[in-house]
């Protein structure tokens, strides 16, 4: 699959879920500097040998509402095959400023509708 398409659909599919699911008291509190220290414990959490454990991991260093709808739509794209969610990985840990940029992108037009 190329490259751009990858980073785009783990921007949309899973970084923006991510997000949405940081507690809304966390990202007021740190309000001028949230994507620099998402991004941060992202980076930390894709040091683990999967998503899916990236995905525990990072729920441990920041706090997330794990019970809303954004949290379904995480567990349901790390439900895809093995080989996919390995290719996100990778993509992620060699990519992750440019797929973070992306979801950005993508949180701030979903918020303008």
């Amino acid at each position: 699959m190329n490259n751009n398409i990858l980073a785009k659909e783990a921007a949309e599919n899973f970084v923006v879920h991510l997000f949405s699911i940081v507690s809304d008291d966390y990202k007021r509190k740190y309000r001028s500097e949230i994507w620099r220290l998402f991004e941060d414990a992202l980076r930390i959490s894709l040091y683990k040998r999967n998503l899916q454990e990236a995905f525990e991991s990072f729920k441990r260093n920041i706090p997330c509402d794990v019970s809303s709808f954004e949290a379904i739509e995480i567990a349901s794209f790390l439900s895809n095959d093995e080989e996919y969610l390995s290719s996100v990985h990778d993509l992620l840990r060699s990519n992750l400023a440019y797929v973070v940029l992306l979801a950005r992108h993508a949180h701030f037009k979903n918020k303008e509708r």
